[in-house]
C-alpha cells in the first residue's frame, strides 16, 4: 500500500483581518489640473477678446468746464467755494493782468516801434534807390540799342547780316522793356511803403497802448456754464500764469472716456452700441458719441484725463438712455470695461 505522510505539509496559522488602506490624495495631479484649467480658460478668454469681442478700458466722468486766462494775471477775489453750485452768468472771480514793464512783449514792442520804423524806412529807401538805378540803366541801354538800329537803317544797302543785327537789338530792347515794367511796379510799391510808414507806425503804437490800458483794468470772469465747482487751484492774491487751470466746473452731463488702439481703427464707430461693465460689477448699455483720432486737438473738457500714448484714439461713450444713469453716477471716477462684438 501507498504510504501517506501528513507530517511534511506546511502549516498556516489564521491571522486577524486588517482594514483596507485608504488611497492617498494625489495633490500633484490636482495642482496640475487646476493650472491646466486656468491656462485653458485664459486662452479661451484671450481668443474671445481678440477675435470675437473688442474690449477697451476707460473711466466714468462728469463733463467738466476748465477755466483759463489768456495772460499772466493776479487773482483779487473769488466769489464761490469748492462744491458750490454756480449758474451761467455768475461772476466767479475778479483779476487783473500782471504786466512786467521791464520784460513784457507789449512794452518791448512800443519801445522798439520807433527803431523798427527807422530801420524799415532805411531798408525801403535803399531798395527804392536800387530799383530806380536799375530802371535808369535799362533806359540807357534801350536808347543805345535804338540808336544803333537807326544807324543801321540809314545805310543805303541793307544786307542780310545787317537785318540780323537789327533783329537782335530789337529783341534786347523788348527784354529790357519787360524788365522795366516789373521794376516800375516795385518802385511804386516802395514809394507807397515809405509814404505810409508814419501812419502805419502810429496806428501800431496806438493799438499797443490800447491793449496795455485794457490789461491794466480790473476784470471779472463770468461763468458760461451751470454746474458745481469741483476744485479751485489758486487763492486770492496769487499769480496765475497764462494757460494754467484756475478752476473747473462739473456739469450734469455724464459719460465715459476710453482709449482705442489705432490697430483697431474701424472696429468701433460713432453711433455703435456697446456693453459697459462697471467696477462694482453692474452692467449697462452705452453708445459711442465721439472718436478723436488726434489727441492734440480734443476739446479742453477732456484734457485732464488724457494720458494715452500717441498711437491711441480717444472714445467718448454716453449712456444709451436715462434708465441706467444711476449706475453711471455711482461709478463716477471708477474704471469700466467696454465690449462690443466684432463684425465678420
Amino acid at each position: 500500500m501507498r504510504r501517506i505522510n501528513y507530517g511534511n505539509r506546511e502549516k498556516f496559522i489564521a491571522e486577524e483581518e486588517q482594514p483596507l488602506a485608504r488611497k492617498r490624495v494625489n495633490w500633484d495631479r490636482i495642482v496640475y489640473l487646476v493650472v491646466l484649467l486656468i491656462l485653458v480658460g485664459s486662452l479661451v478668454l484671450y481668443l474671445l477678446d481678440k477675435y470675437i469681442y473688442l474690449s477697451v478700458s476707460g473711466q466714468v466722468v462728469y463733463k467738466s468746464h476748465l477755466v483759463y486766462l489768456p495772460n499772466d494775471s493776479r487773482i483779487y477775489d473769488i466769489y464761490f467755494e469748492e462744491d458750490e453750485m454756480v449758474e451761467e452768468g455768475d461772476t466767479l472771480f475778479s483779476y487783473r493782468a500782471e504786466i512786467n514793464r521791464t520784460d513784457n512783449a507789449l512794452f518791448n514792442s512800443i519801445q522798439s516801434a520807433e527803431a523798427s520804423k527807422e530801420r524799415d524806412l532805411s531798408d525801403a529807401r535803399r531798395n527804392l534807390l536800387v530799383k530806380q538805378t536799375e530802371y535808369n540803366e535799362n533806359l540807357k541801354l534801350i536808347a543805345s540799342y535804338q540808336k544803333k538800329i537807326e544807324e543801321i537803317e540809314l545805310m543805303v544797302l541793307l544786307d542780310a547780316n545787317s537785318s540780323e543785327r537789327i533783329n537782335s537789338y530789337q529783341i534786347e530792347i523788348d527784354k529790357l522793356k519787360s524788365k522795366n515794367e516789373v521794376i516800375l511796379a516795385e518802385i511804386r510799391y516802395w514809394q507807397n511803403y515809405i509814404a505810409n510808414a508814419p501812419r502805419r507806425t502810429s496806428s501800431y503804437q496806438n493799438n499797443l497802448n490800447a491793449r496795455i490800458s485794457d490789461l491794466n483794468q480790473f476784470k471779472v470772469y463770468i461763468s458760461t456754464v451751470t454746474g458745481k465747482i469741483d476744485r479751485i487751484n489758486y487763492e486770492v492774491d496769487e499769480l496765475v500764469y497764462k494757460g494754467q487751470q484756475i478752476l473747473d466746473i462739473v456739469e450734469d452731463e455724464i459719460y465715459a472716456i476710453c482709449y482705442l488702439r489705432e490697430d483697431d481703427f474701424g472696429l468701433l464707430l460713432e453711433g455703435d452700441m456697446v456693453d459697459v461693465k462697471f467696477a462694482n460689477g453692474q452692467k449697462d448699455k452705452g453708445v459711442v458719441k465721439l472718436i478723436f483720432a488726434n489727441l492734440e486737438n480734443i476739446p479742453s473738457r477732456y484734457l485732464r484725463i488724457v494720458s494715452a500714448p500717441n498711437d491711441y484714439m480717444l472714445v467718448v461713450i454716453e449712456p444709451l438712455d436715462e434708465t441706467g444713469l444711476e449706475k453711471w453716477e455711482v461709478n463716477v471716477n471708477q474704471r469700466i470695461k467696454v465690449t462690443k462684438q466684432r463684425n465678420f
